[in-house]
């Protein structure tokens, strides 16, 4: 709910009165949902249509997007278990294990 906060804090209205695009990116930065942004962005179309603040919100709530989407491939990921990686284990207790234990010595530099 921090984006609640700065909403109520910064409304549109208030926040998009300012003239220094530096202003506005620095609010900007403090939301964390993208959805927080399109409020900016439709007050910003119906009032003053400034491209290029228009372009700094869209970039903004692009890359909460981007990190949303992320986050959530990251957290959908599921470790494999022990029982889901047997057979590969199997098979490479088998196929290299023997190889391992035939070298008992590290190799002499000059062998390689």
């Amino acid at each position: 709910m921090p984006d609640q906060t700065i909403l109520e804090t910064l409304p549109p209205e208030k926040l998009l009165v300012a003239k220094r695009l530096r202003v506005i990116g620095a609010a900007l930065r403090m939301l964390s949902e993208a959805e927080s942004v399109d409020h900016y962005i439709s007050h910003e179309k119906k009032n003053r249509e400034r491209q290029g603040v228009l372009r700094l919100l869209q970039d903004q709530r692009n890359k909460l997007r981007e990190t949303y989407d992320v986050s959530t491939k990251c957290k959908s990921k599921q470790i494999p278990t022990r029982v889901a990686c047997r057979e590969q284990l199997e098979i490479l207790h088998e196929n290299y294990e023997p190889c391992l234990v035939e070298r008992e010595y590290v190799p002499d530099w000059e062998d390689l």
